[in-house]
């Protein structure tokens, strides 16, 4: 694709030896994830994300990679679900659960935006959101399994 958003968007990328051996612990977790067909179709939507014409584009496409991972695509109040447990899935404890609440709100409004009106989206909320879905990625990859999707039914 002639566009990128991810990582790739110079020449040449390198990789420290913590990374190299933080990636080799991760893959096999990595690998046996990749066989859960939610997590599949997570990776391979956050994935397509990063090769889209546009930020815009890529910023829903990373939204739904989330709802995915997350397995909240069937909740009623998504917007409240997702607020709630993206926070609570990369949040280290409860001020940064509350602050990442705001930002998710915030990031997931401008997504709505995007798609219901042809809102332009900001470089820094592209970016943000990206982010928010590699740490939930990490996380996931970390912990070596997906999160409870049955964790929202409560509200």
């Amino acid at each position: 694709a002639p566009n990128q958003l991810g990582v790739f968007t110079s020449m040449c990328i390198v990789a420290a030896e913590e990374e190299v051996s933080w990636l080799r612990d991760m893959l096999p977790s990595a690998v046996r994830l990749y066989h859960d067909e939610r997590f599949f179709r997570a990776f391979s939507v956050y994935d397509q994300a990063q090769w889209s014409p546009t930020k815009e584009m890529g910023t829903v496409l990373v939204w739904t990679a989330i709802e995915i991972l997350l397995g909240i695509s069937s909740e009623r109040e998504k917007t409240k679900a997702i607020c709630k447990r993206l926070s609570e899935f990369v949040g280290v404890d409860r001020a940064d659960r509350d602050r990442a609440y705001q930002v998710v709100q915030h990031l997931y409004y401008e997504r709505g935006r995007a798609i219901h009106s042809g809102h332009l989206i900001t470089d820094e909320d592209t970016a943000q959101s990206f982010r928010l879905a590699c740490v939930a990625f990490r996380r996931v990859v970390i912990d070596g399994l997906l999160p409870d999707s049955s964790s929202t039914q409560d509200d």
